[in-house]
């Protein structure tokens, strides 16, 4: 894979075509111009992670966004409402995008109840007790975000899917930490942005034309693994045309 990847960037390098698209803005970013450059690696590395990670992220929110759609028709027709008087055309652009408050808050509400990954795991600088516990210096720490997302102590109606909960508040409630499906701080996830802006427009541009079924009896479970905790077991949908 390691292979490929630089096969791919060093074939980039040598088209000599301005792309604008995200490797392009690395590319320019890192001041990269051949594989000699300093920043060939990092970029390589940031490849990887959008191919990868962030495609795992993408469609897994994705499947749980359309099972969403489908169990609550009426933060559906709100996300559709929303698209159709913020949109011009058949999908949003850049710029429209950046209004759909609801569509966001949507998949904000996705994120929280199926965070891509269960676990995060950070290293301790130094010593420290949490709750009685005591934490070694260096001590690997893991924090399931599934439990964080839905703990009572943060959360009203945990279990409940509320979109309007991150109309007035960014982290749904009033506490940063008790809310990150990207990580928080200098290691969040590079691609946070990236994967709002795709949602978005996937959703609004689905939404807009289609409304979702599941099928009779079907009743979604997650599909546990140690890369993707909360991939559903999602194979078919039923579609009907808004319009």
């Amino acid at each position: 894979m390691k292979e490929t990847r630089d096969r791919m960037l060093a074939s980039r390098l040598k088209s000599k075509i301005d792309y604008d698209d995200v490797l392009g803005a690395f590319l320019k970013g890192h001041q990269v111009t051949d594989e000699l450059t300093p920043g060939f690696q990092a970029v390589a590395t940031q490849m990887m992670t959008f191919n990868l990670i962030g495609q795992q992220e993408a469609s897994t929110t994705l499947l749980w966004a359309i099972i969403a759609l489908s169990q609550y028709p009426e933060s559906a027709d709100k996300v559709a409402s929303e698209i159709t008087l913020a949109c011009k055309n058949d999908s949003p652009t850049y710029e429209e995008c950046e209004k759909l408050d609801y569509c966001r808050a949507f998949i904000s509400e996705v994120l929280r109840l199926h965070p891509p990954l269960f676990m995060i795991v950070r290293q301790a600088i130094s010593d420290d007790e949490v709750m009685g516990y005591p934490i070694s210096a260096k001590a690997k720490v893991g924090i399931p975000l599934c439990c964080l997302h839905r703990h009572p102590d943060y959360w009203d109606k945990p279990d409940d899917f509320i979109p309007e909960r991150f109309l007035d508040r960014p982290w749904g409630q009033d506490n940063e930490f008790a809310y990150m499906p990207f990580i928080v701080g200098m290691r969040n996830c590079v691609a946070r942005n990236f994967i709002f802006l795709a949602m978005s427009l996937i959703t609004g541009i689905l939404v807009k034309n289609f409304k979702f079924f599941l099928p009779p009896g079907f009743r979604p479970e997650r599909n546990n693994s140690f890369l993707v905790y909360d991939r559903p077991n999602l194979e078919h949908i039923l579609v009907q045309a808004r319009h």
